[in-house]
């Protein structure tokens, strides 16, 4: 007999969390919920050698379909911080969260977690960060640094001419 495939399908507001390639899901049920480390002050926990995460990290609110969060446990921050596009998320002024919102827990790249909300059912998705772009119109760039007082540029950029193949 064929072995079947078991299809879940996620109906509730869930956060993602990965640190460093170990990822964990943690589902939204309730009004409100408060993630940490600590079982008797966290209801969404993370695994107790997951240092970078205080035992009450931050506090999350259902606000309309989605959640708010905020840092540390409303009233006092986080050791380590909650970061949006590098900006700290304040235990009075929370962060609205949409499908796809992705926060980082801690400063350091090298010991990070990434956050990030998933509501299958959410209406509105977060807006990606701005991408920046140049037009160089059929132009290269070559980009660093000569040796000072170079005889072609000293030490300023330098621009190349259109490729030529």
């Amino acid at each position: 007999m064929p072995i079947s495939e078991q299809k879940t399908v996620l109906t509730q507001p869930f956060l993602e969390l990965n640190n460093q390639g170990h990822a964990i899901q943690l589902f939204l049920t309730q009004e409100q919920h408060f993630l940490g480390r600590d079982p008797y002050r966290s209801d969404l926990l993370v695994p107790s050698d997951w240092q970078i995460i205080s035992g009450c990290h931050a506090l999350l609110r259902r606000e309309g379909e989605d959640y708010c969060i905020y840092d540390g446990d409303g009233q006092k921050p986080s050791t380590n911080g909650l970061f949006i596009n590098r900006t700290r998320i304040t235990p009075a002024k929370g962060y609205p969260l949409k499908h796809g919102t992705e926060l980082r827990i801690g400063q350091n790249p090298r010991n990070q977690i990434v956050l990030a909300y998933r509501n299958p059912f959410g209406a509105e998705t977060a807006e990606m960060p701005e991408k920046r772009s140049l037009s160089l119109k059929n132009r290269s760039v070559l980009l660093g640094r000569d040796p000072p007082n170079h005889p072609a540029t000293g030490s300023t950029h330098r621009f190349s001419s259109p490729c030529h193949h």
